[in-house]
């Protein structure tokens, strides 16, 4: 006499098929990497003075300022961690990197490298029109794709 093989119920193929949907569709999607920051609509924040300062505040938002204005990007870094930022920006920025300032425990100036530092670029503005500047806090080996970014849109009047 032959064995008979269960059948599985339709209820039961259909779930695991609908499993395998969702499993398939979180490796495919799920590891994206996050795309550039979109076109800017308006300023959230004006530069009006010379010595204006741009820092992790202002991540993915828009500031606006004049022709031939400059102003200070102030980023957070620590090279003890092995991580610098590492700064691109529309060709119409002149972008100067003033290095990094090192602060002690008390958050007072000091000679020692590694502890706490802050990161400063003067930028100046070149021609009209919206600029876009990007930093990446990156290891020197290379990008994994989980790296701290950095976006600003910066539109010129």
């Amino acid at each position: 006499m032959a064995e008979r093989i269960p059948q599985k119920s339709g209820v039961v193929m259909i779930s695991a098929i609908f499993f395998m949907i969702i499993l398939s569709t979180g490796c495919v999607f799920g590891d994206q990497k996050p795309k550039d920051m979109p076109a800017p609509t308006q300023c959230q924040k004006t530069l009006e003075s010379e010595n204006a300062t741009v820092n992790e505040m202002q991540n993915a938002s828009t500031v606006c300022t004049n022709m031939e204005s400059t102003f200070t990007l102030r980023l957070n870094e620590n090279s003890r961690t092995g991580y610098q930022w590492q700064v691109t920006a529309s060709p119409e920025l002149q972008v100067i990197d003033d290095g990094v300032n090192w602060y002690d425990e008390n958050n007072l100036p000091t000679r020692m490298v590694g502890i706490k530092g802050v990161h400063e670029w003067k930028i100046t503005v070149k021609k009209p029109g919206i600029q876009t500047i990007k930093a990446i806090l990156r290891r020197p080996e290379g990008v994994t794709g989980y790296e701290s970014v950095f976006y600003l849109n910066v539109i010129v009047k």
